[in-house]
C-alpha cells in the first residue's frame, strides 16, 4: 500500500464508500491491488480507499491522528518541563527550612546559653 496525491487508475473512486476523488481530498491509499472479478462492474479494477474512510477505519481500531500526536506531545513537553521547575522548588524549599531549622536551633542555643 502507499499514498497518492489521487487515484489515477479505473474505477479511480474508494472502494469503501464509492466517492470519487474531490478536490481538496488529503493522500488517498493505493492497495496496490485490483478488483478482479468475472463480471465486469463499476468498481472492477485499482482498488483505493479515500481520505475519509481510511481516517474512519484508523479512529475504529484505536490509531490517533498525527495532529492530536503532535498536540499532545507538546502538551506532555509543557507538562515534563513543569515537573523540572517543581522538583528544583522543592529541592530549594527543603534546603531552606533545613537552613531555618539550623537558625532556629542556634538561636534557641544562644537563649539557654545568654
Amino acid at each position: 500500500m502507499q499514498l497518492i496525491p489521487r487515484p489515477a487508475l479505473a474505477p479511480a473512486i474508494c472502494l469503501v464508500c464509492e466517492r470519487a476523488y474531490q478536490d481538496g481530498d488529503q493522500p488517498w491509499v493505493d492497495t496496490l491491488s485490483n478488483l478482479e472479478v468475472y463480471v465486469i462492474t463499476f468498481l472492477t479494477g485499482r482498488k483505493y480507499v479515500c481520505d475519509r474512510c481510511a481516517a474512519e477505519m484508523a479512529e475504529k481500531i484505536g490509531y490517533v491522528d498525527p495532529h492530536t500526536v503532535r498536540s499532545l506531545t507538546v502538551q506532555v513537553e509543557n507538562l515534563q518541563k513543569r515537573v523540572t521547575e517543581l522538583e528544583d522548588w522543592d529541592t530549594d524549599l527543603r534546603q531552606l527550612r533545613r537552613l531555618l531549622d539550623k537558625a532556629a536551633a542556634e538561636r534557641q542555643e544562644e537563649v539557654i546559653d545568654g
